[in-house]
């Protein structure tokens, strides 16, 4: 009879199709993990048949995770075959220790993928060397591993001196161990006196023999992981004369920037790098020969040139310098250099230097992110392709978006975004997307850094460098949005020249001060950045570093922004005007030759306004000498800036509730002198008191009524913590005579000669150990006293510090004080021809 078909437990299994004539077989489809009954019916008889159904393999799709070795928050997750993986998919665990339970959970932000075989997942914190991780994909799919860096071992040399003690300790030869190591030799031989420690991993003790004794050390790490290390013991004594070879090199384009820059070249010194040798052995004093060099201006420090023969005499001395021209030639050169013992000849080394000068190009371009669109405000690093670690990635060079444009060096290793620039008929007014970087010939990995969300995304293509100049583009893997605005203060005052911080809100308030995304406004109050799809919070930091929030919501969403309402809660009014040195003149003439004169711009200057407690802002003049700043309504504000290598007060600005044009500020002798209201010294020899609260100027005038030596005493008065005392003294015209300075002291005694019936003005400078964001450097508070005594008469006109009355072997030192354009280069004043102390430094506006 024919066979009806049916199941027990539809969930687990059903048959799918019957065959036959009378359907006596049947096909049945496994659903899901569990047991079920299969029936047959045949006339009124049943048939069973029991079926188990296991749960299917899993056959997992992930082939390999790693973690970045540039970027310690990036797992790098690659799969077997391509397929889709969205956040939802992806769980990532860590755990400190094998037998332990996974019980951190990484907050995956996003994820990137170009072919979707390689994702690259960027999670919340950091992944240490040593943790185990577990990326679970699917629910299903997972994969374990602990992340361990490969574990090195660096060769090195290691010079001791015969019958001396020595200790080193092994592990500075070994790089990513984990946990505690294990030492041991496994080549060569310790020198005879010197053992190692394995348990404490240190070579000590007191060589007996002079030699050279390669050994090769193994380390072992708790992972059992090995790495080996070759150190070189060189031991000597006066027997013998030691020294170790060198690999050393330069960037070829700093040579070609440093002569073009400095026009005061000493030809005499014409070198641009040093090379120190510095051997070992013999009677400590040795003379050196240079091998014939590829270029006759490569010399050494201790060569002495007659100047009438043009012979050369080697000059005796315990280390030397290989001076290296700015005239050498790309590549690798290599020097030799003969030491001989001064005493003793017959003792001799022979040092081999070899020197790789690097020619760099330039690599500009656009980098633009996945869909085209040109970023703004974030930061490009370039990393050799062989780079291990974050810290491998190469110096550029960032354009600063002021207003004059100026491209300067940045002494962090990155080359930056580039942001806005004003002009007079675009409101925003934005250049996006370009970038500059000097580069070594090779191929780079890109990184563009978004400090919005804190992610260093991998830009999608490899930078190849070459032996010229190029202009590669560069894309990252996601899509960065604009958002732009108008900023502006709660009174509708346009927010010029401002850092605005934008952090995301999940993370607000989790980073460090001002460790947020930034963009400068322009003057006009407008920026624009790039930030990818995110929930946003905004921030100014106000005079006293306190966030300052904008009210508007901020929510990149798939598209770009632009808020026609971007105000902080604080009110501001913007004053603007032109800053000049009235002190310094320059002459026009007109048409019919009369002549006008006309007091010089401050061009290119920072501009220091002080509400009395501490320097609210920092504003960097025009070519002009034209300023705009936003101000707090109903405070006085003290102006002050660098003028002639001093700081000093232009004058007082009092702010209303209301703009201000025309606030023009020109810096006099006498305009200073009435704000600051100096101390008159009637009796020489008399100590007469000062009180800095940290911001005051402090003043003294007194009249030199016959010509002769003077002695200037300064000193704090109970205890004042001091990083320096210092006074400046000026004529009356406010023309600085000189400047002294104590490092590290409380103290400050000088003597000067002064010409008669002259005023003298003397400007006290103590200050203290701490900076501050916008200050230069802290005012010292406390007590002190300044004493002026004659010591002697005479006719000599010009004033000569002398040594200083405590006998001690210093002199009051000059130092280089800051350029009138206050550019963050100094210059170095020049004391008068009789002038025995020279000037000290004063830091300068940017310190």
């Amino acid at each position: 009879k024919k066979v009806k078909w049916s199941t027990i437990n539809k969930k687990i299994v059903k048959v799918t199709k019957t065959s036959g004539k009378k359907k006596a077989t049947a096909t049945i489809k496994a659903l899901k993990k569990g047991s079920a009954k299969i029936v047959a019916k045949v006339g009124k008889k049943k048939l069973t048949c029991k079926v188990n159904v296991k749960a299917k393999a899993v056959v997992s799709n992930i082939s390999n995770i790693d973690i970045d070795p540039l970027d310690s928050t990036c797992v790098v997750l690659t799969l077997k075959k391509a397929a889709a993986v969205n956040l939802s998919d992806l769980n990532i665990l860590t755990k400190s220790y094998n037998e332990g339970t996974y019980n951190s959970l990484k907050t995956v932000k996003t994820l990137t993928t170009t072919d979707q075989i390689t994702y690259r997942i960027y999670i919340s914190s950091s992944i240490a060397t040593g943790t185990y991780l577990k990326v679970s994909l699917n629910g299903t799919d997972t994969k374990e591993i602990q992340y361990k860096k490969e574990f090195l071992g660096f060769s090195g040399e290691e010079y001791c001196e015969k019958a001396s003690v020595f200790k080193t300790n092994c592990s500075e030869y070994f790089y990513n161990g984990i946990g505690t190591a294990k030492y041991s030799v496994v080549d060569g031989t310790l020198p005879a006196g010197l053992e190692l420690n394995s348990k404490r991993g240190v070579i000590k003790g007191i060589p007996t023999t002079t030699g050279t004794f390669p050994v090769t050390l193994q380390a072992t790490d708790e992972l059992g992981r090995t790495a080996k290390s070759t150190v070189t013991f060189v031991i000597y004594d006066s027997s013998v004369v030691v020294a170790a070879n060198i690999t050393d090199g330069c960037r070829l384009d700093d040579f070609v920037d440093k002569k073009v820059s400095d026009a005061t070249i000493d030809h005499s010194k014409d070198y641009y790098d040093a090379v120190e040798i510095k051997p070992y052995g013999g009677s400590g004093s040795y003379k050196y020969t240079l091998g014939t060099p590829d270029n006759p201006n490569v010399r050494l420090s201790t060569d002495i040139k007659d100047a009438t023969t043009g012979n050369i005499t080697p000059q005796a001395s315990s280390s030397a310098k290989l001076y290296i021209p700015y005239t050498i030639t790309e590549g690798a050169h290599t020097y030799t250099v003969t030491v001989t013992d001064n005493v003793n000849p017959a003792l001799t080394t022979t040092v081999t230097i070899t020197y790789n000068a690097t020619k760099y190009y330039n690599m500009s371009g656009t980098a633009k992110d996945i869909g085209g669109a040109e970023l703004s405000g974030n930061e490009l690093y370039f990393y050799p392709v062989s780079s291990t670690s974050k810290a491998s990635y190469v110096s550029g060079r960032e354009i600063i978006t002021n207003a004059d444009k100026t491209l300067s060096y940045n002494t962090l290793d990155y080359t930056a975004k580039v942001g806005s620039s004003a002009n007079g008929t675009d409101p925003i007014g934005i250049r996006k997307g370009t970038y500059a970087a000097e580069l070594a010939p090779g191929e780079y990995i890109v990184k563009v850094y978004s400090e919005a969300d804190g992610i260093y995304y991998q830009m999608s293509d490899i930078i190849t460098v070459g032996a010229a100049d190029g202009t590669p583009a560069v894309v990252a893997p996601v899509r960065f949005f604009s958002v732009s605005a108008i900023a502006t203060y709660a009174n509708g005052t346009v927010m010029p020249n401002t850092t605005i911080y934008f952090e995301t809100k999940d993370e607000q308030y989790e980073g460090f001060d001002n460790d947020s995304f930034q963009v400068t406004t322009m003057e006009n109050g407008a920026f624009i950045a790039s930030l990818p799809s995110n929930d946003y919070a905004a921030y100014i930091l106000d005079e006293n570093q306190k966030r300052q929030y904008v009210a508007t919501p901020i929510t990149v969403n798939g598209a770009d922004l632009s808020l026609t309402e971007f105000k902080t809660g604080i009110s501001r009014f913007l004053i603007k005007g032109n800053a000049t040195d009235g002190s310094a003149t320059t002459t026009s003439t007109d048409s019919t030759g009369a002549t006008t004169p006309t007091a010089s711009a401050l061009a290119n200057t920072y501009l220091y306004f002080d509400d009395g407690v501490h320097d609210v802002f920092k504003i960097k003049t025009t070519e002009t000498g034209a300023f705009t700043v936003a101000l707090a309504a109903n405070t006085t504000y003290t102006v002050r800036a660098y003028i002639n290598g001093s700081l000093r007060i232009l004058n007082k600005i009092v702010v209303a509730e209301a703009n201000q044009d025309a606030v023009n500020l020109s810096y006099t002798f006498a305009t200073e002198l009435s704000i600051v209201a100096p101390v008159e010294i009637a009796n020489l020899d008399t100590a007469y008191p000062f009180q800095s609260t940290g911001k005051n100027d402090m003043y003294a005038k007194f009249k030199s009524l016959t010509g002769g030596t003077y002695s200037i005493n300064f000193h704090s008065v109970g205890g004042a913590i001091l990083d320096k005392i210092a006074y400046e003294i000026y004529n009356s015209d406010g023309t600085r005579v000189d400047i002294v300075s104590r490092y590290d002291d409380s103290y400050c005694e000088d003597t000067f000669t002064f010409e008669a019936n002259k005023d003298y003005y003397i400007r006290l400078l103590p200050t203290m150990n701490s900076y501050t964001n916008n200050n230069n450097s802290n005012q010292a508070v406390g007590s002190f006293e300044l004493t002026v005594k004659q010591i002697s008469a005479s006719s000599t006109s010009t004033p000569t510090p002398t040594p200083d009355a405590d006998d001690d072997d210093s002199t009051s030192t000059p130092t280089p004080t800051p350029d009138a354009d206050d550019d963050d280069s100094t210059s170095t004043p020049s004391p008068s021809a009789s002038s025995t102390s020279t000037p000290t430094p004063t830091p300068n506006a940017e310190d």
